[in-house]
């Protein structure tokens, strides 16, 4: 019978065993609290790309309009990251109520592109007569928050002045009525109607034997303007013919429709003795600043100067000549590449007359490039004030060349109706796109020149227009049918937009634009002869508070930004009959 021995060396075993566990039990809890580090770590720099990424999303609200009882924006990414948006959320603040929803987007803008006609696919009922906050929030968490603004809520800056404010009986007057968004929170104004018709009073000389009258010719023009944003202005232009006796005088009362109480602008007018016979029925435009000499063929040139307040790759198509010697250039050759050229915006409505339209583009395919055609596609459509194409392009036109030589391509013409600029159509925008190869285009040079060529356009459509201080040159062209002459009493205006702050400069002398013949302007000297068709530079003095010739008063190159500018045209025609005319520049940068 044998006994249960006690083993030997088992217990270390089992120590060995407990040893082993607990250093695969650390190895493990070590594993992962590295792991746990990491993840952490790495969550952190997540977090640190995506707070960095969301200060560098930016959007602004540049346009609003309600159309069909609908929210109709246009969002513009101004950051260097696609933004992607995913929720708006609006507050209507005119209701009693003060209803606040949500609704979902799905949009992707890419940095320096636009969104349109957001708000227009919504569930959404939205009134001109109330007032919203809107916030939108995007895929990465940041968000943006506009105002729109009802008329109703908030007086806005207005002005009212009367072209001349003194005349004799049976002439016509100018009335510009200007709006301007001056709300310092950022608030976009929409719906900015003038109330029609223009309310006017008369104060009657006890002597009159004619009744003080003021007989609509035209107006308002534009009918309306859908939103301005801050420092933006717009102005409405009535004409009337005025009547009555010397020293009658004649109150305009100018305000917008749903406009706050108390929120409107009057000017007073005076009737003079009548010394001309009646007003000169010439008509004149202006063909804008100095710089390049104006086309007055009709023809629009590409420049190679950015649009202003504009994304990048979009540039200035005007009636101006090529003004470099240089020139610009471009190789066409990536999916998706394209250029855009706009048309300055105006004040004026321009009616371009039904009848043949054509391109010239300048280009070859590029020397060594690929085998086969380089292919571009050039489309003319209209266009809202921020460059916003509208409707169906008016025509696409598809330029292919095999030639490496520097060729002037023009297309077959083409036929469109009548087309008129206004508030709303406000521009002509052509757009240049690679289809296939590499093609290369030029413009802006003196020696070539890529263009489009209207039928005739009444007014011109404005040039965009810089100025830098010094004498200011004026083109001024006569439409007829009268000749006429300017004289000393010719002045320039500048208005700023976000101020309203004014400069004036003196007519100083005339100069030919074909030869070297000039002349001053002065108390014993008028200007040369300026006859239908005929166009003359003006030179004037630097604007100023206080317009003089001399180096006094404070200059406008001291309040730089933008400005409205107008010439208030003094004179008489071959008929005898005097001429006083106010005639709109356009914006023009300081």
């Amino acid at each position: 019978m044998y006994k249960n021995k006690p083993k030997k060396g088992i217990s270390t075993i089992i120590a060995a065993i407990f040893m082993v566990a607990i250093i695969i039990v650390g190895l493990n809890l070590m594993t992962w609290g590295l792991n746990l580090q990491n993840n952490f770590g790495q969550v952190l720099t997540e977090k640190n790309v995506s707070e960095a990424e969301r200060v560098d999303e930016k959007i602004e609200l540049r346009d609003v309009k309600i159309d069909s009882d609908k929210f109709n924006m246009t969002v513009v990414n101004t950051g260097t990251l696609p933004v992607k948006l995913v929720t708006m959320w609006v507050t209507n603040t005119t209701d009693t109520n003060g209803w606040h929803k949500n609704y979902a987007l799905n949009e992707l803008i890419n940095p320096g592109d636009s969104l349109t006609k957001l708000g227009t696919q919504l569930a959404l009922t939205a009134k001109n007569s109330s007032s919203y906050k809107i916030n939108l929030v995007t895929e990465r968490g940041s968000s943006a928050n506009f105002q729109i603004l009802s008329p109703k809520d908030k007086a806005i800056k207005m002005s009212l002045f009367a072209v001349p404010r003194s005349m004799p009986t049976g002439q016509n007057v100018t009335i510009l009525f200007g709006v301007t968004n001056n709300l310092t929170d950022g608030s976009i104004v929409q719906s900015i109607t003038p109330k029609v018709p223009l309310n006017w009073t008369k104060t009657e000389t006890a002597s009159g034997t004619i009744a003080a009258t003021a007989t609509l010719i035209e107006g308002p023009i534009p009918v309306t303007e859908r939103s301005l944003t801050l420092g933006e202005n717009i102005f409405f232009k009535w004409v009337y013919k005025i009547s009555g006796d010397v020293g009658d005088k004649i109150k305009f009362n100018a305000t917008i429709a749903d406009a706050k109480q108390g929120n409107y602008v009057t000017e007073e007018i005076q009737l003079v003795v009548d010394t001309f016979s009646e007003q000169s029925i010439t008509s004149l435009e202006s063909l804008g600043i100095a710089g390049a000499s104006p086309d007055t063929t009709g023809t629009l040139h590409f420049h190679g100067e950015a649009a202003p307040n504009l994304p990048p790759n979009h540039y200035r198509l005007e009636s101006v000549f090529a003004d470099t010697s240089s020139g610009f250039s471009n190789v066409f050759d990536t999916a998706g590449e394209s250029y855009i050229w706009l048309t300055n915006n105006g004040t004026d409505i321009v009616n371009i007359a039904a009848g043949p339209w054509n391109y010239t583009i300048v280009g070859n395919k590029k020397p060594g490039g690929p085998a086969g055609t380089a292919t571009i596609e050039v489309k003319l459509q209209m266009a809202d004030k921020l460059g916003n194409a509208i409707g169906s392009p008016l025509n696409i036109w598809t330029l292919s060349t095999s030639s490496t030589t520097e060729t002037k391509y023009n297309s077959t013409s083409f036929n469109l109706g009548s087309i008129q600029l206004n508030s709303t159509h406000a521009r002509l925008k052509v757009t240049v796109t690679w289809i296939a190869g590499q093609f290369d285009m030029k413009w802006d040079k003196t020696s070539w020149d890529s263009v489009l060529r209207t039928p005739t356009q009444t007014p011109s459509i404005p040039t965009y227009l810089v100025y830098s201080g010094g004498d200011l040159a004026v083109f001024v062209r006569n439409t007829g049918p009268n000749t006429m002459w300017l004289d000393e009493n010719t002045r320039v205006v500048f208005k700023k937009v976000t101020t309203g702050a004014l400069y004036a400069g003196i007519i100083k002398k005339w100069e030919n634009t074909t030869s070297t013949a000039q002349g001053n302007i002065n108390s014993d000297n008028d200007s040369d002869g300026l006859e239908k068709d005929r166009f003359l530079r003006f030179i004037f003095s630097e604007p100023r508070t206080a317009p003089t010739t001399s180096a006094t008063g404070t200059s406008v190159t001291t309040d730089k930004g933008t400005y409205d500018v107008m010439v208030r045209l003094s004179g008489y025609d071959s008929a005898a009959n005097v001429v006083l005319r106010i005639i709109t520049v356009g914006a023009v940068v300081v």
